[in-house]
């Protein structure tokens, strides 16, 4: 299968370097978006020197805050960049994410699965909260200024708006809303029918508040691909593993994983891990990167 892999980078730039040779494989196609705020981000040249097989394609730069719009706008970016590849699957990941297995089980895998998709749905349509639908039934102007700084503005902004009876989704009373990861890997169908039906989404997600963790669970369960969502269960409206990620937000926001980790990682049946930090532990990311190095040369 043919494999595209979005990165999203802002820092740790050898640990970058790590997944990016991890990911270098003929299969694949990489395209790599490093934040605009990034000043000290590697030559090109040198990212483009660790690669043998993989394709590295770099998109333009942007700004991307968290909780902004922008970061919608980024990945939109990079799957409008992937399409033309005309991959099977579009992952995508963070510079501080890592595979936790070889290409070939990976790849192994999606051939198994071929035509699912996976993204995360920790809610969905009548178990959405109040809170996720003010994502973006309410507007959020400044959030791609404010970053993480937004809670004081945001509050205040908020009940105006309520007491204004504003309420963007008043004319898309169909709408089956879903929240979950922003991390995904999906189908090049999924991922073409996305691209192509931007212009009608876009609006709705505008100037919202970490609409990245909405915007494509809701067009998801506003198409036919909702059929092919892996491992959603409608009873408990699980997202656990539909993405075949492993991220602990029990012990953070999310959890940095450490040396201590490493049977936790190297034995889990997930593709990928975040995060990974190089200055809290770089050993933890050279010991997953060996592992999945002695996993493709049995």
């Amino acid at each position: 299968m043919r494999h595209a892999f979005l990165i999203m980078a802002h820092n740790n730039w050898e640990q970058l370097r790590i997944l990016l040779t991890l990911l270098d494989d003929s299969r694949n196609d990489i395209f790599l978006h490093i934040d605009k705020k990034a000043i000290d981000s590697p030559p090109r040249d040198d990212l483009e020197g660790l690669l043998k097989h993989a394709t590295l394609h770099f998109t333009p730069r942007m700004d991307v805050t968290w909780g902004g719009d922008s970061q919608i706008s980024c990945e939109m970016l990079l799957l409008k960049q992937a399409i033309p590849s005309q991959c099977d699957y579009y992952h995508l990941l963070s510079g501080v994410d890592l595979p936790l297995h070889s290409m070939d089980y990976i790849d192994s895998f999606f051939i198994a699965h071929r035509g699912q998709e996976f993204l995360s749905l920790a809610e969905v349509a009548d178990s959405i909260s109040q809170t996720t639908r003010e994502r973006i039934s309410l507007y959020h102007p400044l959030q791609n200024l404010l970053g993480r700084r937004f809670f004081r503005f945001t509050n205040g902004c908020n009940t105006l708006q309520r007491m204004l009876h504003i309420d963007r989704l008043r004319s898309h009373q169909n709408l089956v809303l879903g929240k979950g990861a922003n991390w995904f890997s999906i189908t090049g169908d999924f991922a073409k029918h996305v691209v192509e039906n931007w212009h009608q989404w876009a609006s709705v997600f505008s100037s919202s508040f970490c609409g990245d963790e909405v915007f494509l669970q809701t067009m998801i369960l506003n198409s036919p691909f909702a059929e092919r969502i892996y491992h959603y269960d409608p009873k408990t409206r699980s997202g656990h593993g539909s993405y075949m990620r492993l991220i602990d937000w029990k012990r953070g926001s999310p959890y940095v994983f450490r040396t201590t980790d490493y049977k936790e990682l190297s034995t889990s049946p997930m593709l990928f891990a975040r995060k990974f930090d190089e200055r809290v532990d770089p050993d933890i990311i050279n010991m997953i990167a060996d592992h999945v190095r002695s996993e493709q040369s049995r």
